[in-house]
């Protein structure tokens, strides 16, 4: 894609304003996120996402201190390709029904087994996911049903 890009702006004509190097580094930066951007909200995986989280901006969850292993639970669940959902496992062999295990009533996708799944229904409350789109209540809520395991989070230094 780089290359295509570049013989792209070899062909534009070329502007008789000179441009420092500084200048010209953050403009192909902020063009290429403008661009990722647009085609990430047009990927239909984002529209996944953004039904999950609530959040249009696919870098937000990874600012937020998060381990390693629960970003990675996050982009899974976002993407369709996480080994939480049966239909995934399905797809991929692993499986031999795509079935929710929970409750057997339909096929479980990331959006079945987080908002739609009536076996998971008190785990939702007492996790207060019913209507949100906060991504720690998330992984409290996976926690709380047993779908991950999330490690301790360290003590906090006390300050002087």
């Amino acid at each position: 894609m780089a290359d295509s890009e570049a013989k792209r702006g070899s062909t534009l004509s070329q502007s008789s304003v000179s441009i420092d190097l500084a200048s010209a580094k953050v403009q192909i930066q902020r063009t290429g996120q403008q661009e990722f951007h647009t085609r990430y909200l047009a990927d239909p995986h984002s529209a996944t996402y953004h039904t999950l989280t609530g959040e249009v901006k696919p870098q937000f969850h990874w600012r937020l201190g998060w381990s390693r292993n629960e970003c990675i639970t996050v982009a899974q669940l976002r993407t369709g390709h996480s080994p939480l959902v049966a239909s995934y496992l399905h797809r991929i062999g692993r499986q031999q029904s795509p079935l929710c295990p929970h409750c057997r009533g339909d096929n479980e996708t990331a959006q079945h087994l987080l908002l739609c799944c009536p076996a998971h229904m008190q785990a939702r409350t007492s996790t207060n996911y019913t209507d949100s789109t906060d991504p720690r209540r998330m992984m409290s809520f996976l926690e709380t049903i047993g779908a991950v395991t999330l490690p301790p989070h360290p003590p906090t230094p006390d300050r002087e």
